[in-house]
């Protein structure tokens, strides 16, 4: 077969292949950047406590899982990166020992960590510098001073209520019994209309 003078020339070919594989290099940077953009605009005001699973284990750190949103994100393991949370004391120094052959961090308090174990860690954004906004896990349990931080209060939604002795109502209940009223009128009118048709046929000559 004949081949163009272009293919056939190397110069040529290896400067289309490094066009090829420079707009692939900025294909792949920026799909994703615009996954962490959307993402932090997803976060941005919120403190969500979610269900992770560990991936990799290093010295100082953890790379996570999340399940729900479907991102693996780091977990550093250091006060440094605590916010809220519980300042070891006097005495309570943290030491890590961490086993590279078997996949293990260990920590003094007892707790261990090591791939596919399954955590609790608390995603937020920091906007503490504007330029340099940056999503942030912290831990949550198991529970380590100092490294840890407190859960997110849920508290339930009273429709309602007027502080008297009968049960509150909360917004879920209302909302499952007027699903269920619609349903019930849905179901009647049907009935209603099935009798109407019948009794119109059954009225011709």
């Amino acid at each position: 077969p004949s081949y163009s003078a272009d293919l056939l020339n190397r110069a040529n070919m290896e400067a289309q292949c490094e066009t090829l594989n420079y707009r692939s290099r900025c294909a792949q940077r920026a799909s994703r950047t615009s996954v962490e953009l959307h993402t932090h605009l997803f976060f941005r005001g919120k403190v969500i406590d979610e269900e992770a699973f560990v991936m990799r284990v290093k010295k100082n750190a953890l790379h996570v899982l999340i399940p729900r949103y479907g991102f693996e994100h780091v977990l550093y393991l250091d006060t440094r990166s605590t916010s809220g949370g519980s300042a070891a004391g006097p005495g309570e120094a943290l030491a890590f020992d961490y086993d590279q052959d078997v996949g293990m961090l260990s920590c003094s308090t007892g707790v261990t960590f090591k791939t596919f174990d399954r955590l609790t860690v608390q995603i937020s954004i920091d906007d503490s510098h504007l330029q340099t906004q940056k999503m942030v896990l912290h831990l949550v349990s198991p529970k380590i001073p100092g490294i840890s931080v407190e859960p997110v209060a849920k508290p339930a939604k009273v429709v309602g209520g007027d502080g008297g002795d009968g049960p509150a109502v909360t917004a879920f209940d209302d909302d499952e019994a007027a699903g269920k009223k619609e349903t019930t009128e849905k179901k009647r009118k049907a009935v209603a209309s099935g009798g109407n048709k019948k009794a119109a046929k059954r009225a011709k000559p």
